[in-house]
């Protein structure tokens, strides 16, 4: 085999890739670009190659430290900004709406116009609002800054899964580099809470928001020197759909509030009411004007509807499962932490330690998932995951308060990132697998985009269930609850009705996620299996021995 493949010119719609283990050399061709264009070969060392895959899940890693390690020193920062209750939840609610409410349309953008330059732009716009939340002198001023942080992570994330999938062709090399992306997310969740609680504790809030720009810097550097250069194809059309992006994003946004301020301020609410009558709306139409731009104009789509149909529905059944999941694991862990500090009266520190096996099993499930996914169908692990995660929820829910924390809470701790790990895993492998090369940022946007509204929807379920729990035992108790009263002042006996129900609704989301891999997934089979050589490669002129596709090259690896 030559080290180093000649551009080739060909007209077959295929996707065509070229793999010299020798020489670590990777050409990859667009199916939606203009074959005729010559591929450019990319040379790229085995060292290169793990600070790509590093710099892609220190994206993670930034990503969910920028949220866990936030959230553990909420209160402190409510006392030094001197914020209102209601001000307080839009510290982490900023966030979460511009970091996932602009996925799509900037994952899209990634895909026309270059990961490597969105993800930048990404990285440096996170780090610059990162850093001035720290110096932020107002609470109006820091949820401002908040949101705009946000944005940057909405650039980063589906580009750097682009980034992963163009780099590592379907192989054993791309499962091991999603699972360890899939990883960024407990090891961010557990530097973000150690750091996190230990700065609330012991030092200032803003010494957070330091650090996570410290990890931008980081990993913005090294994804500077590491990344490929874009390969800009000139066949494919870089016209924006600016009004679907407008129509889904708005959508999105006004779902986002509705869902996370109807706990709050009442579902019965007319604002509430109108704002989720409207973002359904919003996202009907942007569906219908999809169809329209795909049936009736020439003009390039925001988002491919056809994408929800590939490999039988399944995809659509994926989104499902990482939507359940999700709202399954984070309502599980956001009820844990109350019953913890306010329940049990610990201190944030205590109740940060008590999470920690999270953190360390969750690396071990991306580990497990790199090891497996070749080698078993992903539907076993991804009813694993979604029955342990249903299990640890079903141990809180029937918790024992007078047993020790190693009898519920470290079993809990140690099987409830199961399924998010394993269905986050295995997700970002299948999405990849099943989109078109030109398609691969937009496609994690979208399992990214579920999964975000997947914690909403949990978050907002579990709350009505909780406040229903507490007025069914403070009935029984004969006491009136006040509207005013804090958790703290809550009789115990109210407040842990309420937590168990929270429980229970976890427990039946997750099982409605297992249900879904067993019913719509189990044909999904071995998700990093190699492909068949396709036929269609077989004319062209790749290098001195022939026709030599990639699955066929890893196959003799």
């Amino acid at each position: 085999m030559s080290t180093e493949g000649e551009p080739v010119r060909n007209s077959v719609k295929v996707k065509a890739t070229k793999v010299d283990l020798h020489s670590n050399t990777t050409t990859v061709t667009d199916n939606d670009a203009d074959m005729t264009a010559p591929t450019i070969p990319v040379k790229r060392s085995f060292g290169q190659s793990v600070i790509i895959v590093a710099a892609c899940t220190g994206t993670m890693i930034l990503n969910v430290a920028l949220a866990s390690g936030v959230s553990i020193a909420i209160p402190k920062t409510a006392e030094s900004l001197h914020m209102s209750s209601s001000e307080v939840s839009w510290i982490i609610s900023a966030f979460t709406l511009s970091s996932g409410c602009l996925l799509v349309l900037l994952g899209r953008l990634a895909d026309l116009y270059g990961r490597k330059l969105v993800w930048m732009a990404g990285g440096l716009w996170t780090t610059v609002f990162t850093l001035a939340c720290g110096f932020a002198q107002t609470g109006v001023q820091l949820i401002i800054l908040r949101a705009m942080s946000g944005i940057g992570q909405a650039a980063m994330i589906p580009a750097a899964i682009g980034i992963l999938a163009h780099s590592f062709p379907p192989s054993r090399a791309r499962s091991v580099a999603f699972a360890t992306f899939s990883a960024g997310a407990p090891l961010g969740a557990s530097l973000g809470m150690v750091f996190g609680g230990v700065m609330a504790q012991y030092a200032s809030w803003r010494g957070i928001y330091y650090f996570a720009a410290g990890i931008g810097l980081v990993v913005l550097v090294a994804g500077m020197f590491s990344i490929d250069k874009d390969n800009h194809h000139h066949g494919i059309d870089k016209r924006v759909d600016w009004i679907g992006a407008f129509l889904v994003t708005a959508g999105l946004v006004l779902l986002t509030y509705g869902l996370t301020d109807g706990p709050s301020r009442g579902w019965s609410s007319p604002l509430v009411i109108s704002f989720l009558v409207l973002s359904i709306l919003l996202i009907g139409v942007f569906c219908l004007w999809e169809h329209y731009l795909i049936t009736r104009c020439s003009f390039p789509p925001l988002m491919p509807l056809d994408i929800w149909t590939r490999d039988h529905g399944r995809f659509s059944a994926m989104q499902l499962t990482g939507f359940l999941e999700w709202a399954c694991f984070t309502s599980l862990t956001f009820w844990v932490m109350l019953y913890y500090q306010n329940y049990l009266r610990l201190s944030p520190m205590l109740a940060m330690v008590r999470v920690i096996p999270m953190a360390v099993t969750g690396v071990i499930c991306n580990i497990v998932v790199a090891i497996t996914v070749g080698h078993i169908s992903g539907a076993y692990l991804l009813a694993l995951g979604t029955v342990a995660t249903s299990l640890a929820a079903l141990l809180f829910a029937i918790i024992d308060t007078s047993a020790p924390y190693w009898s519920y809470g470290f079993p809990s701790a140690i099987i409830c990132v199961f399924g998010a790990d394993f269905v986050f895993a295995c997700g970002t492998i299948f999405v990849a697998k099943v989109a078109h090369p030109s398609e691969q940022s937009l496609a994690g946007a979208l399992f990214q985009t579920v999964t975000m509204l997947g914690t909403t929807f949990g978050l907002s379920v579990t709350t009505i269930a909780e406040a229903a729990g507490q007025r069914s035992e403070a009935r029984r108790l004969g006491i009136t609850l006040s509207p005013s009263e804090t958790a703290l002042e809550i009789p115990p006996l109210v407040l842990l009705k309420g937590y168990r129900i929270a429980q229970w609704t976890s427990f039946g989301l997750g099982m409605l996620g297992f249900m879904t891999v067993v019913v719509f997934l189990h044909g999904i089979g071995v998700l990093g299996a190699r492909k068949k050589r396709d036929p269609s490669t077989e004319k062209m002129p790749v290098s001195e021995k022939g026709p030599v596709a990639a699955n066929e090259v890893l196959d003799k690896a």
